[in-house]
């Protein structure tokens, strides 16, 4: 196996660890380490220790770790608020089928299997899962040592004579119906959409889209 490959099996392993044990355990009380070595969560066939190996001795994963974490961040917009807003469409979207769901299962309030916490209802359930996730992500900021100036907008050139952002005062535009974003000259993105930016503190800014890229100053 390549060694590209082997880094892509070690991530997917980290990922798939976190992720198994976030349904086994939703709490926030697990503050200095991943879920998967908090003494909480299934440790099958001793796989916290082979991940941990990883973790704490390949110096490549550690750095990729905190470099896909803070692009995620940055360029993707994974945030708590964003999360919040697709669980609530899915709860809307599910509503109708969980009641029939419990009609047949009445277990809604009652202890079963790797559900340790009882929350009396749908909206309950919906609210814990919120809660759990407000409170992870500054806990999975500091483990992965986010870095709010990893930004994918380092890795790509300039390319003023292509795009022509329009501004006026202190907002920057590219016209109603062109999605573009706007960075900061250490790479946080500070505007992402159509139409016209917010008012914009002076400085120099970077304005993406699909035409190209250009730095200007306001």
């Amino acid at each position: 196996m390549s060694k590209e490959g082997i880094n892509v099996r070690r991530r997917l392993v980290l990922i798939s660890k976190e992720g198994i044990n976030v349904r086994r355990r939703l709490s926030n009380n697990i503050t200095n380490t991943y879920l998967y070595n908090s003494g909480k969560a299934s440790a099958a066939n001793n796989m916290n220790a082979f991940v941990s190996r990883i973790i704490n001795n390949d110096s490549r994963t550690k750095n990729d770790i905190t470099r896909i974490w803070s692009l995620a961040r940055n360029d993707k917009e994974l945030t708590y608020e964003g999360l919040e807003e697709y669980i609530d469409k899915l709860a809307s979207e599910l509503d109708a089928s969980q009641k029939l769901n419990f009609v047949r299962w009445p277990i809604m309030n009652e202890w079963v299997h790797q559900n340790p916490v009882l929350s009396g209802s749908y909206a309950g359930e919906v609210r814990r899962v919120k809660n759990y996730l407000k409170g992870r992500f500054p806990i999975l900021d500091r483990l992965m040592k986010y870095d709010s100036t990893i930004t994918g907008i380092k890795d790509t050139e300039i390319t003023e004579g292509k795009l022509t952002p329009i501004v006026n005062g202190k907002t920057i535009s590219l016209g109603d119906d062109v999605t573009f974003d706007v960075y900061t000259a250490d790479g946080r993105k500070v505007f992402s959409g159509t139409g016209s930016t917010p008012a914009l503190p002076s400085g120099i800014y970077i304005v993406k889209a699909q035409a190209g890229v250009a730095k200007i100053m306001l």
